[in-house]
């Protein structure tokens, strides 16, 4: 099995959310049950009944096995925990092997990742408050489209929700509309009036919002040609005069 790594699984601490993401989808996608490898702790021990000493035939008793007695898919989910290991050792460079390479796990490995990404409660905090003042601050940037500004908030209210605090659709949609510049003001009171934000899909409104900005585009290119056309006019006009 090929366990080479592309290059957005690789660990990064300034991306760690990401980097988690990609990385559990990654190993989840190997072996359904490689999550309780790195949630729970590796697969040690497999049970057989226990001849001997069963209690009754709906209750026998259970004790474990011989390595030896061990199946095919035993072993194979014994092993789980060493393809783990593999793949999250090839994802690490030499700035943190020092810090796992005393894990015996891949729980362990995947924990100590955990730490070095997320860091300790107090930092979590710190993160969230300059993720929240971000949050305030969002807005249109001057020649930023609305599918640009779209994507900022998309990785920014992702970037919140793995602090802990998830938000809701009005606060989100509030956002966007209380983002967008003073030529968006008519805009702005027709959805307002029109929508819900509470339960409108920010989606929704995002395409709403990309239609009217295609419409104020358009309008943008025709005032030139309106303008061309009146001093043609008004230059003809002069001519005429002096006729």
């Amino acid at each position: 099995m090929d366990h080479s790594l592309s290059k957005n699984l690789m660990f990064s601490d300034l991306k760690f959310d990401d980097w988690r993401i990609r990385m559990k989808a990654h190993l989840c996608a190997l072996h359904d049950e490689m999550w309780e490898v790195l949630d729970i702790g590796p697969f040690t021990s497999f049970q057989k009944v226990n001849p001997e000493h069963a209690i009754d035939n709906t209750r026998p008793q259970m004790i474990s096995k011989a390595k030896s007695e061990w199946t095919t898919e035993e072993r194979r989910k014994y092993n789980l925990d060493n393809i783990a290991k593999d793949i999250l050792y090839k994802s690490i460079d030499d700035r943190y092997f020092n810090r796992i390479k005393k894990c015996k796990t891949a729980k362990e490995i995947w924990d100590t990742l955990e730490l070095i990404g997320a860091g300790d409660e107090q930092e979590k905090d710190n993160k969230l408050t300059i993720a929240n003042k971000k949050f305030d601050d969002f807005k249109l940037l001057p020649g930023e489209s609305i599918s640009k500004m779209y994507d900022r908030l998309l990785t920014l209210t992702g970037e919140i929700s793995e602090l802990g605090k998830d938000l809701t659709t009005k606060e989100i949609n509030l956002k966007v509309l209380r983002g967008l510049p003073s030529a968006w003001k008519m805009k702005v009171v027709a959805v307002q009036a029109s929508k819900d934000v509470k339960t409108y899909p920010t989606d929704k409104l995002i395409s709403d919002l990309k239609a009217h900005e295609f419409e104020m585009i358009e309008e943008k290119e025709d005032v030139p040609e309106e303008r061309t056309t009146t001093a043609l006019t008004a230059s003809t006009s002069k001519v005429n005069d002096f006729d």
